[in-house]
């Protein structure tokens, strides 16, 4: 049996006495002591670029394709692609790998960012769907299935469709409904579930999608799982997908140094879930719905519903007179409770595996004590609405690669824009290259910045000026 890639890894750091290759810092011998004390002395030891001795991540042959193997069986994939660079890279790949210079990709309005770069790299036009949204909560929720069955009667030459599932916020599409319609288009299912890699290892949640009729799946493994930052899987079903295709993809997006930390990390975290996952999930959910009820009886406002992932707390703030931003910083500066995202209106708290009793009560009283104390936090209750989406007047290619000159923001309504306009988390942009820029979206974007939300893509961080096409 091939050794696993930590075993390859330690056995490495053991037998090399003098290493005569990068990285530079020799396996720890000239590591700084700043960066030995995010380190070990082992973690240093083993922290290696691609040697003969160790497996090659973007051409795997031993201990790395044992562990895309086994992470394939996990989700019900046919096959696999471990991922150092993020789920922007898994999303990217499957971009790319899937569609070519002319193609037209079905993708929800909402997409990450990442679906915009490997659309411009590789000249594929985006036809957008507009998601459902929830007013109450002033989010964007999921892609159903009648949204994307009108989508492609719209637009039938599309090659496939991009959905998110579960979305930023825990919202779940019906995947088997979807993948019909989409399938009978003779159409691709590509699906970012970014926020989806415990799904197989919770009992009474929906499964992860490539094991109900997607095509190509992206999972954020280092998000609700135990593997590093970075540290994602690139799902693939072989019956319409070209693997081969795919691997050279990832490949050409793939640096050729991985980092061996992250890619052990991966295998590390399945085998983590294998032996504890059900444990680890099934004493949590009992805690979270205590959590939500006290919170509820403590009048607040929460996301709820039957398609609704519960390891996703999101929790509506602006009712108490302070924005999500603020409220965020509170949180921190006051009680150490840190957020995984801040809005105008809502907080998003991510619970993991690592989360207990303990953790979930600190959340549960920090916030109930905020609220007691919110007189000091100050009153606004004129928060800003998400703006229409923006008409459309360039392909995505063509506008990020147009000629362009900077203009006032505030006099740019009307104009095509060349660049994006992102919120970040959850990086949704909020505009993209090639759509027209609208008085709303000019007001919202100045309203929200002064609140605090960060917006990025701009030329101009200030907002004072905006790139438009010439």
């Amino acid at each position: 049996m091939t050794e696993k890639t930590y075993e390859a890894m330690e056995r490495y750091g053991r037998d090399v006495r003098a290493a005569f290759h990068t990285p530079g810092h020799k396996m720890g011998l000239g590591a700084h002591e700043r960066l030995r004390r995010l380190l070990t002395e082992e973690g240093l030891r083993q922290e290696v670029n691609v040697t003969d001795a160790l497996d090659d991540l973007n051409s795997p042959t031993g201990a790395i394709k044992d562990a895309e193997e086994f992470a394939a069986k996990l989700y019900g994939a046919d096959r696999s692609l471990f991922m150092v660079n993020g789920t922007t890279g898994a999303i990217q790949t499957m971009v790319l790998g899937a569609l070519k210079d002319g193609d037209l990709l079905i993708a929800p309005r909402n997409a990450h960012r990442s679906v915009f770069g490997a659309a411009a790299l590789a000249g594929i036009d985006i036809a957008y769907m507009s998601p459902e949204i929830n007013e109450d909560f002033q989010i964007i929720e999921e892609v159903r299935t009648e949204t994307v069955r009108k989508a492609i009667e719209e637009h039938p030459t599309a090659k496939a469709v991009l959905i998110i599932s579960p979305t930023y916020y825990g919202r779940f599409s019906d995947i088997e409904g979807i993948a019909k319609v989409v399938h009978e288009h003779n159409m691709l299912l590509l699906v970012d579930e970014a926020h989806g890699p415990h799904l197989p290892f919770v009992p009474g949640l929906p499964k992860s999608a490539i094991s109900r009729g997607a095509d190509l799946v992206a999972s954020s493994t280092h998000k609700i799982l135990g593997a590093l930052t970075q540290g994602s899987i690139l799902f693939v079903n072989e019956d319409r997908v070209d693997f081969k295709k795919m691997a050279q993809t990832a490949a050409m997006l793939t640096t050729t140094s991985p980092n061996q930390l992250i890619v052990a990390s991966l295998e590390i975290a399945m085998e983590q879930m294998v032996k504890y996952g059900k444990e680890y999930f099934t004493k949590l959910l009992p805690l979270i719905a205590d959590l939500q009820k006290g919170l509820k009886k403590a009048g607040f406002e929460i996301l709820e519903g039957e398609d609704l992932d519960p390891f996703k707390l999101t929790v509506r703030i602006s009712d108490f007179g302070v924005s999500g931003k603020k409220a965020d910083k509170i949180l921190i500066d006051k009680y150490g409770v840190a957020a995984e995202l801040s809005n105008l209106h809502n907080l998003l708290f991510l619970i993991t595996y690592a989360d207990n009793e303990e953790t979930l009560g600190i959340l549960k009283n920090s916030l109930i004590d905020f609220i007691k104390d919110k007189e000091k936090h100050g009153v606004n209750m004129d928060f800003p609405k998400l703006p229409k989406i923006p008409p459309s007047k360039i392909l995505p290619r063509k506008a990020f690669f147009a000629d362009f000159k900077e203009v006032p923001f505030k006099e740019s309504a009307g104009q095509v824009s060349a660049e994006e306009i992102t919120s970040y988390p959850p990086g949704i942009p909020l505009i993209h290259p090639g759509e027209v820029i609208t008085k709303e979206i000019i007001k919202y974007a100045k309203e929200v910045h002064s609140l605090g939300i960060k917006l990025v893509g701009f030329g101009d961080h200030t907002l004072e000026t905006v790139r438009v096409i010439r």
